[in-house]
């Protein structure tokens, strides 16, 4: 049997090494959370030209512009009226006026135990009640919270103080 010839070395390649490349990783970020700034409250009419509108065409709810507790649900029954008698007020606008009585402190301080709730006749519907004064006094809580006015200033209204 014949023997088998040793390979012959190859020559290796001489690969040329390129300088390595510095890979800088970036950084981390470490993320400060950042209080979001408060929200500011909704830009609503002044009381005044909302009962001035509401007065327009429901003349009976606010006699003399005196401000009275309103009947759960009086939006619904205000834009049948719209409907049924053709009145010029946009749904939207009514939704802003009524909001922005609903919404005044003066208004909210008139929501006692025992007062009586008016429809859009100026008709005396139903009595608040404990439930309506207890959710009365969250929302200006919750109110007095986001501002940075006292916090009793707005509760004592409510309370008749």
């Amino acid at each position: 049997m014949p023997k088998k010839q040793a390979k012959k070395p190859k020559p290796q390649k001489v690969v040329k090494q390129q300088p390595k490349k510095l890979v800088e990783k970036p950084k981390q970020e470490v993320k400060v959370k950042t209080p979001k700034p408060p929200i500011p409250p909704k830009k609503r009419l002044p009381l005044e030209e909302a009962i001035s509108q509401i007065t327009t065409f429901w003349p009976y709810l606010f006699p003399d512009g005196k401000l009275c507790p309103m009947k759960i649900g009086i939006q619904q029954d205000m834009w049948k009226d719209v409907k049924g008698k053709s009145l010029p007020i946009a749904r939207r606008h009514l939704k802003a006026c009524l909001g922005s009585i609903g919404h005044h402190t003066d208004y909210r301080a008139l929501i006692q135990l025992g007062a009586f709730r008016y429809d859009k006749d100026g008709q005396k519907v139903s009595e608040v009640t404990q439930a309506d004064v207890d959710d009365n006094l969250q929302r200006l809580a919750r109110r007095n919270k986001s501002n940075y006015k006292s916090p009793v200033a707005h509760a004592d209204l409510a309370l008749g103080k």
